[in-house]
């Protein structure tokens, strides 16, 4: 028996692309998450993402910042999958010299003025 490796320890690489699904608007997120479903129903592997602005098309109450530049949802379809194991790392993972734009009091103060809403 082929022991399976845990999903942290690897990813996925795709390759053979068979075309994309995208929505601008938010009437057009849930038909592409349908047309999505029947892609990889049909045998389609698909990667990419839904931005937290979509909120809307699935819920009208929630509300969200207005969409950027970014499609609300895209995926690439692809004809192949295959695992691909991350490469080890030798030391901890660093992002650079990150600096917080507001200090303590400032970023309370903008929590504090935020509205409570319970869903």
């Amino acid at each position: 028996m082929t022991a399976v490796s845990p999903a942290y320890l690897h990813g996925y690489s795709f390759c053979a692309p068979a075309g994309e699904i995208c929505a601008v608007t938010l009437e057009q997120v849930v038909p592409a998450l349908k047309s999505l479903e029947r892609q990889v129903a049909s045998g389609l592997h698909a990667a990419g993402f839904v931005s937290y602005e979509a909120a809307g098309a699935f819920n009208g109450d929630l509300t969200t910042c207005a969409p950027g530049k970014l499609p609300l949802l895209w995926f690439g379809l692809y004809q192949n999958r295959s695992q691909a194991p991350f490469p080890p790392h030798e030391s901890p993972f660093y992002c650079g010299d990150w600096r917080p734009s507001l200090d303590a009091a400032a970023f309370d103060r903008g929590g504090a003025a935020m509205p409570r809403r319970s869903f």
